[in-house]
């Protein structure tokens, strides 16, 4: 006789494979684009939800001792036997089962050791790489923290993962280090000094040579300006003679424009013919010409307070981030710029009257402000991104601070001419950060409502929808980000929405209580709201709230926002 739950065990399996039939069996072609997508988002969530069940029957092998009565090599030996996994498939399915799975105390069932990245997994609302990024985090909290303080902090990786890609989260991981620790003892400098390698493999029978590496943030931050600038399409491609090369002198926009067109290269053939090119022509900054109007350095912006105390980051504009020390030894011999921002983090006014192109000085403010493409969802840092009119040139908008943004050539392609098309995105302005709690332009208050995108933090308010971009976004939530509508095609309501990828801090502001987490993207999800209380983590170094780029949120002002 078969036992019950054996069967019953059976049945569920089964039904699941022939549930998994009947929709591969199903012509998607009849499926109209919105539920296309539906369809998308369940299976998405279906399959975060298996990576939870792997956990518990991981879990429930284990204590069978099934791989020692197999005679396999561990657990993981075990996995790749049975189920025919990667060595790296199989090792990183029974890492992520520990933390994730129930614990059983004294027979007992209990809470996994992260519990709410683990409910999160088993409601569909997180996959398997966004638990990944959550555990290396975790991993690197000092024991010395805390147990409420961990707790807190993995709820806040949690929330973010259910609204944001793995790679975002990873940067709300970084910031969240450095406010546990805003000192940098988690790794120092003697940690990057030490962990730093370079390799260049044996030469093969082909001729080629493998490189592989670890490089310290002043490397880094040194190759980015390099290939940001010659490893774009078109640049230093040796198969096109009309290419340009690598020299002082500056390049035609149309040559550069050909170019690309006939460039079939890969990014990775790209980045190689660049440095190639670079090394060629003997290095030195001298070769390496302009790059959107600035000449092409290492950009590096930080707050006051940080300079004063010696701790914390720098931002480079190309995205990479490196220690104050690190920063200041990069910019011996250089000429320092102060940006002034008010109390809010908007820019103070630094115009240029009836030009329509942003000086060079201007491109330099909104590198300090905005790190990177503004528009929700785009992670392009600012060597990649363009001076953008928020109201504009042909509508009067000026060139001045107060007016501009950074926007890639990529989004930048998805703003219409007509700025109340709904079928583009907008800018409205940057986010004043008033403390009345309202979201005006103007006299005009936007739109709020909708649900937010997984790309976007959206920003509730009035129900009018105004589009007056006289003046600045009203809103305590996130004070100098610039304010964007999405296309129809996105959020029908076109609720407002900003980008935080660039400044993965004022996600910090406010963290979930803990009891669940809204997924408005998934259908028929019903919809709970536990986002009111304070996100920042208990138990940190508090640190002044003042910097030159963007107001540090204080929950003592009253910084709870909602996402």
């Amino acid at each position: 006789m078969i036992p019950e739950g054996e069967t019953r065990g059976g049945d569920t399996a089964a039904g699941v494979s022939a549930a998994m039939d009947a929709l591969l069996a199903t012509d998607l072609t009849g499926l109209s684009d919105t539920a296309l997508v539906d369809v998308m988002r369940e299976v998405e969530s279906v399959r975060c939800r298996m990576a939870a069940l792997s956990h518990r029957m991981i879990a429930e092998v284990e204590a069978r001792h099934l791989w020692e009565r197999a005679g396999a090599k561990g657990m993981r030996g075990y996995l790749i036997d049975v189920l025919r996994l990667s060595a790296a498939e199989a090792g990183a399915r029974v890492r992520a089962s520990v933390p994730l799975r129930p614990r059983a105390f004294c027979g007992e069932p209990g809470p996994a050791l992260l519990p709410t990245t683990a409910r999160l997994q088993a409601e569909g609302a997180i996959s398997p790489e966004h638990a990944r990024v959550i555990m290396r985090v975790m991993d690197r909290i000092p024991n010395a923290v805390p147990e409420e303080t961990k707790t807190e902090a993995e709820q806040q990786l949690a929330h973010a993962a259910s609204q944001m890609p793995p790679e975002y989260v990873s940067k709300v991981g970084h910031v969240l280090l450095s406010c546990l620790d805003p000192d940098g003892v988690l790794t120092n400098d003697d940690d990057r000094a030490r962990r730093r390698e370079l390799w260049v493999g044996k030469q093969r029978v082909d001729g080629m040579s493998e490189v592989k590496g670890v490089l310290d943030p002043q490397l880094r931050a040194l190759l980015d300006v390099v290939l940001a600038k010659w490893a774009r399409p078109g640049m230093c491609n040796p198969e096109d003679p009309d290419s340009p090369r690598m020299g002082p002198v500056a390049v035609d926009k149309d040559v550069v424009e050909a170019a690309a067109r006939r460039d079939r290269r890969s990014a990775g053939q790209r980045n190689h013919d660049a440095l190639k090119a670079f090394l060629a022509a003997g290095g030195g900054p001298e070769n390496l010409g302009s790059h959107r109007g600035v000449p092409v350095s290492v950009v590096l912006t930080m707050s006051v307070t940080d300079l004063q105390s010696g701790s914390g980051y720098a931002h480079t504009a190309s995205g990479s981030v490196m220690s104050i020390p690190d920063a200041l030894r990069m910019a011996e011999g250089s000429y320092p710029l102060l940006m002034l921002f008010d109390g809010k983090g908007l820019p103070l006014h630094l115009g240029r009257g009836k030009y329509r192109l942003a000086s060079p000085w201007q491109r330099l403010a909104c590198i300090a402000a905005d790190r990177g493409c503004t528009r929700p969802g785009c992670e392009a840092p600012a060597t990649m991104c363009a001076v953008h009119h928020m109201v504009p040139w042909l509508r009067g908008g000026r060139t001045d601070i107060d007016n501009l943004t950074l926007v890639c050539d990529r989004c930048h392609a998805q703003i219409p001419e007509d700025g109340d098309d709904p079928t583009g995105w907008a800018t409205l302005g940057r986010a004043s950060g008033s403390e009345s709690g309202s979201n005006s332009i103007g006299n005009s208050s936007i739109g709020g409502g909708g649900n937010s995108s997984s790309f976007g933090n959206s920003i509730s308010g009035g129900s009018s929808g105004g589009r007056n971009r006289s003046g600045g976004v009203g809103s305590g939530r996130y004070p100098g980000r610039v304010v964007w509508t999405p296309p129809t095609r996105i959020d029908p309501a076109r609720a407002p929405r900003v980008n935080l990828h660039h400044h993965p801090e004022q996600w910090l502001t406010e963290p979930p209580t803990g009891h669940g987490i809204d997924h408005p993207d998934r259908p028929g999800h019903r919809h709970r709201d536990h986002r009111t209380a304070d996100r920042r983590p208990t138990g940190h170094h508090d640190r002044p709230s003042t910097d030159h780029r963007t107001h540090r949120p204080n929950p003592s002002r009253g910084d709870h926002l909602r996402q």
